[in-house]
């Protein structure tokens, strides 16, 4: 049986290195960890899948649009908390999006939150329940093309709620954009009418994760 590990247990880590050319592509070299129930599918991987199924594998767990899987390892360790390390490398086709002289980066590379609730106007009448916790940190670097002047960026956000806390930051400093993100999702058993509230912390996780860098060049 799986032990039920904690916020601290299950942890994604990862850190992105990334080269934007003034056409939107990009390379990328991604060193990741993962650890407790999130290492999982990694482990299954390396002892059940050849190499060409584990190719697809990574395939199907790099959440970018466009790109090519040029190299990946994977590295097991059994530990009293199991960890996985990854890492990447990709050709990413797209990676900002262009506009005339403007270019859009969304500087979350791999890690934007897709898991929005559905609202309705029924009063709930079963408890939230959240089974898994986990902590995921992102560090992303991106090597701006020698042009770019920076003409928008989000702003800092800092969310907490009983259900988590998600924080993220983009900092820019010498033809470089440094992108910074927390998210800590808790476990628990939550009233029915905490139902909106998780809704909306999820929404505003959503739209953090989405907000986009623009750059003249």
């Amino acid at each position: 049986m799986t032990p039920g590990y904690g916020e601290k247990d299950n942890l994604q880590h990862r850190n992105i290195q990334v080269v934007l050319n003034e056409e939107g592509d990009a390379e990328a070299e991604t060193s990741m960890l993962f650890t407790g129930i999130l290492q999982d599918d990694y482990a299954s991987a390396i002892s059940r899948m050849n190499d060409d199924e584990q190719k697809k594998f990574m395939y199907s767990q790099i959440h970018i649009p466009n790109f090519d899987l040029v190299k990946f390892s994977i590295q097991n360790e059994k530990k009293t908390i199991p960890v996985s390390k990854v890492k990447n490398s990709l050709l990413i086709r797209k990676c900002a999006s262009k506009s005339g002289t403007r270019m859009f980066l969304n500087p979350n590379l791999m890690s934007v939150f897709n898991q929005i609730l559905p609202v309705t106007d029924k009063s709930r009448k079963h408890d939230v329940e959240l089974i898994n916790a986990y902590t995921e940190t992102d560090s992303v670097m991106f090597q701006l093309p020698a042009k770019a002047i920076i003409e928008a960026q989000p702003a800092p956000v800092n969310i907490e709620t009983a259900f988590g806390k998600y924080q993220s930051e983009v900092k820019i400093k010498d033809q470089k954009l440094y992108y910074y993100r927390k998210f800590i999702r808790k476990r628990g058993i939550f009233p029915p009418g905490s139902y909106a509230e998780l809704a909306d912390f999820y929404k505003k996780i959503s739209k953090a994760d989405r907000a986009q860098v623009v750059m003249k060049l």
